[in-house]
């Protein structure tokens, strides 16, 4: 998680998220306890609005909420909700519903003109990502599925705007080998993997 490329795409998302939504109006999918809609808040939104279907996470939400700015709802995005806003923001949200019923709507119903949808979504392509889903059913819960090509040509075919900012392709399989050996998250293995990263 402090490898040199989890680190850049981390920077990264960072800086679209903060042009997409200071002193505007963002919708927080999935929002759990609130940490993510906080972090908003934090970067410039004028107004932050979580949801998330489990209700002790609203529940424990609720306590950071702040009138007119910051407001929590229980709420299932495949479901109804209320309210247009100039982003629309998720964090490993989308490979656990049926994305391909919520994106649409979102955007039509709920985005307004020129604005902007975020996702930041496991990429499951990895070989090694497949084998680890496989293998380490405690890091996962059973509805979850890593994005693989059909999804972004999907994504692409419906989004032609879309951009996509791949992320740890070479890293994650390393720095599970360098930190077994317990070496530093920035080592010259996994800087040499950043490059490379980026190279492709």
């Amino acid at each position: 998680f402090h490898n040199p490329n989890t680190r850049r795409a981390e920077e990264r998302c960072d800086a679209l998220t903060r042009a997409a939504v200071v002193g505007r109006r963002v919708l927080d999918v999935g929002c759990g306890e609130g940490a993510s809609s906080v972090r908003l808040l934090d970067m410039g939104a004028a107004y932050v609005l979580g949801v998330d279907i489990s209700q002790t996470a609203i529940a424990r939400a609720q306590a950071r909420a702040q009138s007119g700015r910051l407001e929590f709802r229980l709420g299932d995005v495949t479901g109804e909700l209320e309210g247009e806003f100039n982003c629309v923001f998720g964090r490993s949200i989308l490979h656990h519903i049926d994305y391909r019923g919520v994106l649409p709507r979102l955007y039509a119903e709920h985005l307004v003109p020129g604005g902007t949808m975020l996702f930041m979504e496991p990429q499951g392509e990895n070989l090694l990502i497949r084998l680890y889903t496989r293998l380490v059913l405690a890091a996962h819960t059973p509805d979850e599925r890593s994005f693989i090509e059909g999804d972004l040509r999907w994504l692409r075919d419906h989004f032609p705007a879309i951009e996509l900012h791949p992320v740890n392709y070479l890293s994650f399989p390393v720095a599970m080998l360098t930190s077994s050996l317990r070496l530093d998250p920035d080592n010259a293995l996994l800087r040499v993997c950043d490059r490379a990263a980026e190279w492709l």
